[in-house]
């Protein structure tokens, strides 16, 4: 198709002609190619961003490597409450929870096998040992590797369910199913591919992660809040130690002390 522009009085020039369709088949095909291609691009798969994962936490070799780790810093309770807490974890399963409140402490810990509390606003503030259920829940979620690390060998089964989003930014959703059927979401932000969040259906919680810093390495999270029926807590970190020292009698639940 030829356009002619032609004055109305005696032309100074020559006409002059634009070629239409030309230019517009040299816009389009470019921007036909660009739609074909975002259309052909497919996500990755589900090993592809587990091996992000791992790169993006300071690599294999690192997260194999931690045997212990030891964390403090103050959490808010239903922000309402402030109090310091402290968090003992120790390969390959065992960790510690203290929590100060109104100068009294609350542990929660587990053995390995099993979990047992020091509730001091309790009826009783004797040791008292955890349903069978919260150990169970306990065995399979305290891996000091996570979830996500030789999962198939681990008797798991991760699953892709696409996006979501997280903070305001997108988030791979991996579905993990546990041997017994259990199944938790994990959510690993799509630039960085560290986990952003997690939740548990069976355990009633939902944790966001976040203020991700290197320790040594590793890149571990500084805030963390959690939000179940209980209510919610917000802890943020201010010192982060690995593979510090640990005296593994802590994580066994004590005598109850007669009054």
């Amino acid at each position: 198709m030829l356009i002619s522009t032609r004055w109305r009085g005696k032309p100074t020039a020559a006409p002059v002609a634009i070629r239409v369709r030309p230019l517009l088949a040299a816009l389009t095909v470019p921007l036909l190619f660009l739609t074909l291609a975002a259309d052909d691009q497919k996500p990755p798969s589900v090993d592809e961003i587990i091996a992000k994962s791992i790169d993006a936490r300071g690599g294999i070799d690192k997260i194999k490597g931690l045997e212990s780790m030891r964390m403090s810093g103050t959490a808010e309770l239903n922000d309402q409450i402030q109090a310091a807490v402290r968090i003992v974890n120790k390969r390959p399963n065992l960790t510690r929870f203290e929590m100060d409140v109104n100068g009294a402490t609350l542990v929660q810990a587990f053995d390995g096998k099993s979990s047992w509390s020091v509730n001091p606003f309790a009826k009783s503030s004797a040791p008292e040992a955890g349903p069978e259920a919260r150990s169970r829940e306990l065995r399979e979620h305290t891996d000091m590797d996570g979830l996500l690390v030789d999962y198939k060998a681990k008797g798991r089964k991760v699953d892709l369910d696409g996006t979501e989003d997280v903070g305001g930014s997108p988030a791979w959703k991996l579905k993990v199913t546990e041997k017994d059927g259990g199944a938790d979401y994990i959510y690993l932000d799509t630039k960085s591919f560290l986990m952003v969040k997690s939740s548990s259906a069976h355990m009633g919680s939902n944790i966001t992660f976040g203020d991700y810093r290197q320790v040594d390495g590793l890149m571990l999270p500084f805030r963390i809040e959690q939000n179940a029926a209980a209510g919610k807590i917000v802890m943020t970190l201010d010192k982060i130690e690995i593979n510090v020292p640990v005296d593994e009698a802590q994580f066994k639940m004590p005598a109850a002390t007669a009054k």
